[in-house]
Parts: structure tokens; C-alpha cells; sequence
């Protein structure tokens, strides 16, 4: 994974979402996501620190999903 500098760039690359996906995710306009994306300087802070949390969100219910995994394969291979 590349981290660019551009927030909307580097959540769009993270998740692999598209502008129009981010812009329904976040309850914006496509336009804002958009001048957003063309002009990052202009992203309020709070906005790059709530797209920050969605990739940490999203990185963290991912590792949830693989440790309810291993527990189940534990307990299964208990059982057996």
C-alpha cells in the first residue's frame, strides 16, 4: 500500500473505494469529495482526522474478523 499525501487519494487507495463510495461514506456530496481531492490543502482538519479513522476502523474490524476466526478454529480443533 502506497500512502500518498493527498487524504482523499490515500483513503480511496487504502480501502479501495471510489470517490462517489467515499462521498456517501463520509455523508458529503460527490462535489466535495471532489474540490477535496483536487484541492487537499482545503480539507478541514476534522474531515482528514474523521478519514483517518475510518481506515483505522476498517483496519481493526478486520483484525477482529481474523481473531473470531482463529478462536472458532481453536475451539474446533478442542472439540475434535
Amino acid at each position: 500500500m502506497q500512502i500518498n499525501n493527498n487524504p482523499v487519494k490515500n483513503i480511496c487507495s487504502t480501502m479501495n473505494l471510489t470517490q462517489i463510495e467515499l462521498s456517501k461514506l463520509m455523508g458529503v456530496s460527490e462535489g466535495t469529495v471532489n474540490r477535496w481531492s483536487s484541492k487537499p490543502n482545503e480539507i478541514p482538519l476534522q474531515t482528514i482526522y474523521f478519514m483517518n479513522l475510518i481506515i483505522e476502523h476498517s483496519f481493526l474490524l478486520n483484525k477482529l474478523e481474523k481473531y473470531f476466526l482463529f478462536t472458532s478454529l481453536i475451539k474446533e480443533l478442542i472439540n475434535d
